[in-house]
């Protein structure tokens, strides 16, 4: 046979520039500038800042002495006030509060004049102290009802306080049964001004509760002044009550309203009730009046009797009263019962919720800078809590602006690493002053509880982490590079403006957590020479092991400008990022072995086309032998995926043709393009034994 063997295809010039162009693109993906090495911090270390806690309470109770209290025909002769108020300070001691900071509590007596004592601590140690306080004062002038006096005495206690180490929440409950006089007789208005003033002006992060009985034998009596406190304190933190021992559910539904405690109406039991226990509670608190004739047993969804020496209960006894603690309660139907006696039993229940903690922000926070909140669903222990699949836990949070904008975010199961939860999206801080952020969880339909949070936000240098971002994934790698620029108020800053020491010693960098080793040695970042906010480092630790990565950076210079906020410390910010399984030996080979495959794909491609396109031919074809013999052979329309096979034959001087495999493809009428080889020609698209012939009407061609 004889021809010239052509290419007729632009296909395999497609091919080679697809695939050198995707080559290019994700070679260029896994290009880096790796700065030089960085400097170790010798005995450095990052000042890792814990959860937020929660405040600790400082209360100051105001009693009411005045005249009208006492006397046959007074609002309280017989001085329920004191035990509400032991009640009340009993019931704030069985309340969790932080070991390092508990709840304190003051007590003020008010008629003409006011006094009261310093904070007390509320723990058992010192009840009798606290009974002290309570007690009714003999040498008190009882003429008045001088509640500006007794807003004072507040002010000058508070001020003599020292400040504590952690953050406290200041709360004012006050008891009275009229309106405010003092000898002055001043109008009823004028002593509203001064009273919103002092609550306003004087004290005026504090949390205020009035509760006033309305006793209907006083021509002043207390309902006439609702309106005015509503105006002052808000409509949801005035109570009015009719009868004194209604006293004791007031002070219960307030440390309600103030610890953020779902509120639950006083069960009533004469005989037998069931009740139902939500899920996720971390204890439940009985407080049971009881009559020492009648029993009250309370039964567990399994029928089981609650028993003071179970384990997870603790109970506390007074004269009227007795509070039952469970700790970690079965949720479900729970039951009271009478089991001997007859009569009423009020039962006061109080679910504690379990609740989210905040991890970021902190009580500071500097403006411009974007907030991803982080939090923890965990107990008291650490543990996490664990979810129960019929009440699947959902969590959210509303974050109020100063200006009263308000943003609600996510927490999606899908930003968890580890027991850490993200927000699904970043709050801005445009504005400086108090952000609240109010924390919610659900449990399926039957559980949902919220609680308050307050973050302080004042322009202060911080560190726009540029590499690694959170919950980014990366590819396997030799070292771990930190980039961050330092700004204020979303814009970059010179650090030799912002702080005394060197550029150099300035930001700290550490990795906290890998899949193979729990921390590394800590660095300093390095100052670009020519962009100043900027700063860069290398950790010298391989992220080879596909996973999850925790790395922390502080900011630890010292500020030429000192920030206002008393919360404010080392600004420490942790970052969870992962690294991705990816080719065993390196990076670089992965993106290579990526860019084969992408050429083989659309060659793959470019073949399907050209295969599809071609036309089947039907005619004949003549093997000359060299000794002259001939034998002809019939081309059949044969499927375009399997090529036409001619057999061998002997010819009579013994030597032999071999079989031959070839394809035929029509090039219209009058070119017939053949090829052989079969598959290998097939496969090289024809760029191997291919020939072409022109064919004129009734021509033959070898």
């Amino acid at each position: 046979m004889c021809g010239n063997f052509k290419l007729r295809s632009n296909t395999w010039f497609l091919v080679l520039l697809c695939g050198l162009g995707g080559f290019l693109f994700l070679s260029g993906c896994s290009h880096k500038n790796t700065p030089e090495a960085s400097r170790v911090a010798e005995k450095a270390t990052i000042a890792l800042g814990k959860p937020t806690p929660t405040p600790g309470l400082d209360v100051y109770l105001l009693l009411d002495e005045s005249g009208s209290m006492i006397g046959r025909r007074g609002s309280d002769p017989e001085g329920v006030r004191y035990e509400a108020g032991k009640y009340l300070l009993q019931n704030l001691l069985v309340k969790r509060s932080p070991p390092e900071g508990p709840h304190r509590v003051a007590i003020v007596h008010f008629a003409t004049r006011a006094q009261g004592t310093p904070l007390i601590e509320v723990t058992p140690g010192n009840a009798d102290r606290m009974v002290q306080a309570l007690a009714s004062p003999t040498d008190i002038h009882r003429g008045y009802t001088n509640i500006v006096a007794a807003l004072q005495k507040v002010k000058q206690l508070y001020d003599q306080t020292p400040p504590g180490r952690h953050p406290r929440r200041l709360v004012v409950v006050l008891f009275t049964d009229g309106q405010p006089d003092d000898a002055r007789k001043l109008p009823l208005k004028k002593y509203f001004q001064e009273i919103a003033h002092q609550v306003r002006q004087e004290l005026p992060g504090a949390e205020f509760y009035v509760v006033g009985l309305d006793n209907p034998h006083f021509k002043d009596r207390f309902q006439q002044t609702v309106s005015d406190w509503q105006r002052i304190v808000g409509q949801y933190h005035v109570v009015t009550i009719t009868r004194m021992p209604d006293l004791y559910t007031t002070f219960n539904q307030t440390l309600q309203r103030i610890l953020e405690i779902p509120q639950v109406t006083p069960d009533r039991v004469q005989q037998e009730k069931t009740f139902e226990v939500q899920p996720y509670l971390d204890c439940l608190e009985f407080h049971i009046f009881y009559d020492p004739r009648i029993k009250l047993a309370i039964y567990r969804p399994d029928g089981s009797l609650l028993k003071a020496k179970d384990p997870g209960v603790s109970v506390t006894k007074e004269a009227k009263y007795a509070i039952f603690r469970v700790q970690d309660p079965t949720p479900g139907h729970w039951k009271y019962r009478i089991i001997s006696g007859q009569g009423q039993v009020t039962v006061f229940r109080n679910p504690i919720p379990f609740r989210l903690t905040l991890l970021q922000p902190g009580a500071f926070w500097p403006m411009g800078q974007e907030i991803y909140l982080k939090a923890v669903f965990l107990k008291a222990n650490g543990q996490e809590i664990k979810e129960l699949p019929d009440y699947p836990l959902g969590f959210m949070a509303r974050v109020i602006s100063p200006g009263r904008k308000e943003q609600v975010v996510d927490f999606p199961r899908g930003s968890k690493v580890g027991q850490v939860y993200y927000s699904n999206q970043a709050v801005k801080t445009t504005e400086a002053g108090e952000y609240t952020i109010i924390l919610t969880v659900k449990g399926g339909d039957r559980f949902q509880t919220s609680h308050t949070v307050k973050t302080f936000v004042q322009s202060a240098p911080y560190l726009d982490i540029q590499k690694p971002q959170p919950l980014t994934h990366y590819g396997r790698s030799q070292e771990l590079v930190v980039e961050a620029l330092l700004e204020r108020d979303g814009h970059k800053t010179d650090p030799q403006k912002e702080f005394i020491e060197h550029p150099n010693y300035l930001i700290l960098a550490k990795l906290l957590h890998s899949p193979d080793q729990e921390s590394g040695p800590t660095i300093w970042l390095s100052q670009n020479d020519q962009r100043k906010s900027y700063f860069y480092g290398v950790l010298p630790q391989y992220c080879w092991t596909p996973g999850s990565y925790r790395l922390a950076v502080q900011l630890a210079g010292t500020p030429r400008l000192p920030v206002a906020f008393k919360g404010s410390g080392p600004q420490v910010q942790v970052i969870d990022f992962y690294i991705s399984k990816a080719w065993p030996w390196s990076t670089r080979l992965y993106y290579l072995g990526l860019a084969i495959l992408s050429m083989i794909i659309l060659w793959l491609m470019a073949l399907a086309i050209w295969l599809l396109s071609a036309t089947k031919v039907i005619g004949g074809v003549t093997i000359d032998s060299a000794s002259g013999q001939t034998k002809s052979y019939r081309l059949y329309s044969r499927g375009v995926l399997w090529p036409q096979g001619l057999p061998g034959f002997s010819q009579e001087d013994g030597s032999k043709c071999p079989p031959l495999c070839l394809w035929a493809r029509s090039l219209g009428r009058e070119r017939l393009r053949i090829y052989l080889g079969g598959w290998i020609s097939l496969l090289s698209m024809g760029l191997i034994k291919e020939r072409v012939y022109s064919l004129r009407k009734d021509e033959q061609v070898e």
